[in-house]
């Protein structure tokens, strides 16, 4: 048999590894603890973003669904802008490559205008301009002549008669500075429709003037043509 000592030393080991061994349960209790305070202090951080990236979400729905309004508004207004502009100026034409006129004035461009129309067999009258102007630019320059009919069929017999006059000749023989009685060396005079410069920006890009204002088209003589029907495109 163990001596009485031998088991008190025994007892007193086993009563020390039984402290030890609920320490460390203890240990990892706690320590389950805070894993646990921390995953749901994640989970709730994880739920406070998806509630946040929802209201952003939706937020950027609502910016996107409001930016492609104005831009429907915005292409909306540009196209009733196109429409005026090219209303406005349906009467206009330009004469180009005129250079300047000694002592330029109103007085001076109404008989350009005049010779010009000698020329080509169809006489004006007063009645028949409303406006006639050198465009804005810098005045050594060659800047196109802006003339306003008061009838747009006046204006459309004009083109008509310069078309005729310059029909099936050589460059030379067509309509030029000298015919019209301007000194210095011949030059060729051009006559067409005035074309805002809005409208030329949208003809150089033939896809986007349709899509973008549900067009028309262009003619042979540069008339704007637009389609009350969006699905409906007119040929000239």
């Amino acid at each position: 048999m163990q001596s009485l000592s031998t088991q008190t030393t025994l007892m007193s080991k086993l009563a020390g590894d039984m402290d030890a061994l609920k320490k460390q349960n203890a240990d990892i209790k706690k320590s389950n603890q805070d894993i646990h305070k921390i995953n749901e202090e994640i989970k709730e951080s994880i739920s406070f973003m998806n509630i946040q990236f929802e209201l952003l979400k939706n937020e950027v729905e609502c910016l996107k669904k409001e930016r492609q309004q104005q831009q429907q508004y915005i292409t909306e207004l540009e196209r009733k802008l196109l429409d005026t502009d090219h209303k406005s100026r349906s009467s206009c034409f330009e004469i180009r490559n005129i250079p300047p006129l000694e002592q330029e004035s109103v007085r001076r461009l109404n008989e350009l205008l005049c010779n010009i129309s000698q020329t080509i067999g169809l006489p004006t009258s007063p009645s028949d301009l409303r406006d006639v102007y050198r465009f804005p630019g810098r005045t050594a320059t060659a800047r196109p002549i802006i003339v306003e009919f008061s009838t747009v069929q006046r204006k459309q017999q004009l083109l008509s008669f310069v078309r005729k006059f310059n029909y099936q000749k050589l460059a030379s023989d067509k309509l030029n500075t000298q015919m019209i009685g301007l000194p210095g060396n011949q030059k060729p005079v051009y006559i067409e429709e005035q074309i805002p410069s809005r409208t030329k920006n949208f003809i150089s890009k033939p896809e986007n003037f349709v899509r973008r204002t549900n067009t028309l088209s262009v003619g042979a003589r540069m008339a704007i043509f637009f389609s009350e029907n969006k699905n409906e495109i007119n040929k000239s």
